[in-house]
């Protein structure tokens, strides 16, 4: 399974505005080197969603629509497109008459719930991350380099 690019984009569109009070879709298109154009058709699937809220006007822009905390990955991936489902056995109802039977379904079943878990992790873990990620470079540019041995 792989991530759609439109959810790739909207994952990196909402973390762009999640590091912002409000930022307007244009600027978060040039920062994430995205078309203008296809963030707008994000931002709007997104806001229709709930996960985005849009405002219009010279103060307007993009911002989240609920806290980082109450938005996740799989949130995001799911608005753009669509239940992710490794298998038909995992649907609820399962769309396979021999899920019972399969010695396989358990195994689909245990790698979906797992990536499932792996997709729960919030926005604002995710922004603690990046800030530590962050820190960690700059602190890296700002140390003395060593001196190369000869």
């Amino acid at each position: 399974m792989e991530l759609t690019r439109q959810a790739d984009y909207a994952l990196r569109c909402v973390l762009e505005t999640a590091r912002h009070e409000r930022i307007s879709a244009r600027e978060l298109a040039a920062r994430q080197e995205l078309s203008p154009s296809f963030v707008g058709k994000i931002v709007s699937t997104l806001a229709r969603a709930g996960i985005l809220e849009t405002h219009r006007g010279a103060s307007g822009g993009v911002q989240l629509g609920r806290s980082a905390d109450a938005i996740s990955v799989l949130d995001v991936v799911e608005a753009v497109q669509g239940p992710i489902r490794l298998n038909r056995c995992v649907r609820t109802p399962p769309a396979c008459a021999l899920v019972d039977l399969c010695p396989l379904s358990p195994v689909i079943r245990e790698a979906q719930d797992a990536m499932t878990t792996a997709f729960s992790v919030t926005l604002d873990v995710l922004l603690e991350r990046d800030r530590d990620h962050r820190a960690a470079w700059d602190q890296a540019l700002e140390a003395p380099a060593e001196p190369t041995p000869i």
